[in-house]
C-alpha cells in the first residue's frame, strides 16, 4: 500500500512541475493562426518582461564586422586548421562592438570573438572557473589562458589596445576540458588579424 501511494505522489508531483514549466516557457512551435499567436505574444508580454537578444546574425565575416562596428574580422575562418580538420559549419553573429564567429568541427566548436576595447578585455561570454590560468606570448601579444588542462586552453583573451578578441571552446562529444593547444591558438589568432 505504501508503494502505490508514494508512486501516486510522485506521478501527481512530476505532472505538476511539467504542467508549471509548460505554463512558464513559451512554444517554439511556429504553428497556429498569426491571431492567437499575437494575442499569446501579448499576454506573454503583459504577464514577463524580457530582454531583447542583441545579437543579429550576418552572412559573413564581412558582414559581422561591419555591423559590430570593428573594422575587419579575420578571413580564413573556413579553411582546414591542421589536425582539427576543416570545419562543417562557420555561422556569423554581431551585436554593438562585437563580432563573432562560431566555427564547427566534428569534435570541437571554437568560438572567436572580436570587439572594440572599450567593451573590456574579457568578451568572451564564458564566466566558468578553470583550474588553471596562465599567460602566452605570441608575437609580442600577451594572451591569457584558462583551462582544466595545463596548456590546452578552453578560453583565451587578449587585446591590442583598440580591440579584444577571444577564443571560447568547447568539446562536441563528451570532453568538456578540450582547449587550444599553443599552436591552435596560434592558427586563430592569425586568422583574426
Amino acid at each position: 500500500m505504501n508503494r502505490k501511494l508514494t508512486a501516486l505522489l510522485v506521478c501527481i508531483c512530476l505532472a505538476s512541475f511539467m504542467a508549471l514549466v509548460a505554463c512558464s516557457g513559451g512554444s517554439s512551435s511556429s504553428s497556429g493562426s498569426s491571431a492567437s499567436s499575437s494575442s499569446a505574444s501579448s499576454a506573454a508580454s503583459s504577464s514577463q518582461a524580457s530582454l531583447a537578444n542583441p545579437w543579429s546574425q550576418a552572412a559573413s565575416a564581412q558582414e559581422a564586422a561591419q555591423g559590430a562596428g570593428v573594422g575587419t574580422f579575420g578571413t580564413g575562418f573556413e579553411t582546414e586548421y591542421a589536425d582539427l580538420g576543416k570545419p562543417f559549419t562557420v555561422t556569423y553573429q554581431y551585436m554593438d562592438g562585437i563580432a563573432e564567429a562560431r566555427v564547427e568541427f566534428p569534435a570541437s566548436q571554437v568560438v572567436v570573438r572580436k570587439g572594440v576595447a572599450s567593451k573590456g578585455d574579457d568578451i568572451s561570454g564564458d564566466y566558468n572557473s578553470y583550474a588553471h590560468t596562465w599567460t602566452e606570448d605570441f608575437d609580442g601579444v600577451s594572451v591569457t589562458c584558462q583551462g582544466n588542462r595545463q596548456g590546452d586552453a578552453t578560453k583565451a583573451t587578449w587585446s591590442d589596445g583598440t580591440y579584444s578578441y577571444s577564443t571560447d571552446v568547447r568539446g562536441l562529444g563528451g570532453d568538456s576540458d578540450f582547449g587550444l593547444n599553443h599552436d591552435r591558438l596560434a592558427v586563430f589568432m592569425r586568422v583574426l588579424k
